[in-house]
């Protein structure tokens, strides 16, 4: 097996993770959410190529810039004007940038996946929330 196919593997089986995680808190939000109907409901304009969404316990939305490596949060319908975190990203390739964001359903955190800049290697780093603002990033893959 080459190292491309084996690191391809890893890659996959973190971003395989990162959606159990946000699969797992939507299932356990299951049980407060109140039963639909739903309704589609446009939140931001003028985005910078959002990439991935995620929803906090409290209702604020967090959000990736997939090409900017920012992640952005949305509170009480409003964009907070300082980016939550910013990553150095790699974005030349479609399947490049940051990738996805996901919200921690017991703790304070907030996990990033990204395409690093210069190594291009995919990365998994966590925040702490610091109300809105990314603290204490760890390299978590």
């Amino acid at each position: 097996m080459s190292t491309r196919s084996r690191c391809w593997g890893q890659q996959g089986l973190v971003f395989s993770g990162m959606l159990a995680m946000s699969i797992g808190a939507a299932l356990a939000l299951g049980d407060v959410l109140p039963r639909g109907p739903y309704r589609l409901e446009q939140v931001l304009t003028n985005t910078e190529r959002p990439s991935g969404i995620a929803i906090a316990a409290d209702g604020r939305i967090f959000y990736g810039e997939r090409v900017t490596g920012k992640i952005r949060v949305v509170e009480g319908g409003r964009l907070i004007a300082t980016p939550f975190a910013s990553l150095a990203v790699a974005s030349s390739g479609s399947g490049e940038g940051l990738i996805d964001v996901a919200v921690h359903p017991g703790k304070p955190y907030i996990y990033a996946f990204y395409t690093e800049s210069g190594t291009r290697a995919n990365k998994v780093v966590r925040y702490d929330d610091n109300k809105n603002i990314g603290g204490n990033p760890v390299t978590i893959l």
